[in-house]
């Protein structure tokens, strides 16, 4: 293998790995994501159920909290957008994951192709991809990304069955 080749061997690793850390942040981020749209829409539908219901009649001050809830939490619903957000998440967290499996594979097996041309190809058309979805960012928030770093360091995502 030529020093550019091992060079470029050693971003792809560099790569497959900043891939993993921003993959698994976006997928403990789409976790609570969807656990907080199906308590909201939970929320939404027994506050609406509740707020009608005989028994609260004799509780008017409840009664009409739980009718206030039931009219506000569909606009708080529409403005989190969090279906659109969830699909977002959803995206950037497919790509990232299969731009970390390109790069490990750009890495562990094109660099040892006898062609160094077509490993400086193939990370050239990854780097392509990455700025394209670097182009339209999502953040996680930072506790996803302190857990992503736990669940990692622990070995959660290792590929050596031993290590398993």
């Amino acid at each position: 293998m030529t020093p550019q080749s091992q060079a470029i061997a050693h971003e792809c690793q560099n790569q497959a790995e900043s891939c993993l850390y921003t993959s698994t942040s976006l997928f403990i981020w789409l976790r609570r994501a969807r656990w907080y749209n199906r308590i909201l829409n939970f929320l939404q539908i027994f506050a609406g159920a509740a707020a009608s219901a005989a028994a609260l009649k004799q509780f008017p001050i409840i009664a009409a909290f739980i009718a206030f809830l039931a009219g506000v939490l569909p606009s708080i619903y529409h403005k989190l957008n969090l279906s659109q957000h969830i699909t977002e998440i959803e995206s950037h967290a497919g790509h990232y994951k299969n731009l970390q499996d390109r790069f490990r594979q750009a890495a562990a097996i094109i660099a040892l192709d006898d062609n160094p041309d077509s490993l400086k190809a193939e990370f050239s058309s990854l780097m392509r991809l990455m700025e394209d979805l670097r182009a339209k960012p999502i953040t996680a928030p930072e506790w996803c990304f302190l857990e992503a770093q736990k669940k990692i360091k622990a070995g959660h995502y290792d590929f050596d069955p031993v290590k398993s």
